[in-house]
Order: C-alpha cells, then sequence, then structure tokens
C-alpha cells in the first residue's frame, strides 16, 4: 500500500507552525484519522514525548537545586563550637541552626521554582522564543 501525502495534510502541520503547536501534535492527528492501521506509532510517540519532557524537567531541575544548595550554602555562616565549651547549650544551638537552615533552603526553593513556574503559566509563549533561540545559533 503506497502512502503519499496530501495537500489537507501539509496545511495541519503549516497551521501548527502558525499556531505554534509542536509538529507532533497535527502528526498524531493525522495518523488518527487517516492511517488507524498505525495507532500504535501516534501512542509511542506520545509515550516518547511524555518521558522526554520528563527526563528534561527532572535534569534542569535537579541542576537548579544544586545551585540554589551551593548558593545557600555559601551564605550561611558556619557555626563552631569548641571542645571546651562543648555544653549542652551549645549543642541544642546548633541543631536549632542546621532546622533553621533547612527550613530556609526549602524556602529558597519555593521562592526560585515558584517564580519559574509562575512565569511559565502566566506566558507560555516564552518557551518558543526560547526555543527558537537555542536553535538560531
Amino acid at each position: 500500500m503506497c502512502y503519499s501525502p496530501n495537500a489537507l495534510n501539509i496545511r495541519y502541520f503549516i497551521s501548527a507552525e502558525r499556531e505554534e503547536v509542536p509538529s507532533t501534535v497535527p502528526l498524531i492527528n493525522i495518523i488518527h484519522q487517516s492511517y488507524p492501521e498505525f495507532n500504535w506509532i501516534a501512542t509511542t510517540v506520545s509515550i516518547f514525548i511524555i518521558t522526554s519532557i520528563t527526563v528534561s524537567y527532572i535534569v534542569v531541575g535537579t541542576g537548579m537545586k544544586h545551585v540554589l544548595d551551593g548558593f545557600a550554602n555559601g551564605l550561611r555562616a558556619t557555626v563552631t563550637t569548641s571542645s571546651n565549651t562543648d555544653t549542652t547549650f551549645e549543642r541544642l544551638k546548633s541543631r536549632l541552626y542546621q532546622l533553621d537552615v533547612k527550613w530556609k533552603k526549602i524556602g529558597l526553593y519555593v521562592l526560585a521554582f515558584g517564580l519559574i513556574i509562575t512565569i511559565a503559566l502566566i506566558n507560555p509563549k516564552v518557551r518558543t522564543i526560547i526555543n527558537d533561540k537555542s536553535l538560531e545559533k
């Protein structure tokens, strides 16, 4: 069986480009509508997209977490306790300080990741602009 692209299918891709929709969206629609015997390909493409986006966000998020950890560790003051003054009060003070640092890090994570999520939700076309700029290089 010979499958030739027709003008309607090409228009799907052109309109997707104008509407800034990923090209996989019309591809999956064309497969479902015109070639139902190849639905497994559309399913495979969808699974690949979900997996690649998930891995991408995990990798970028992990890198950002490490940057924030380094930033937080660089700003915090070191707690020095000498062996002569290692009293119960000093140990309690040190533990409270460590707990305080933990909550400051969590607040820093929420602030940084929350800012990124807010920007992405307010203006989702920024992602497309950033992708276009990175492809131009």
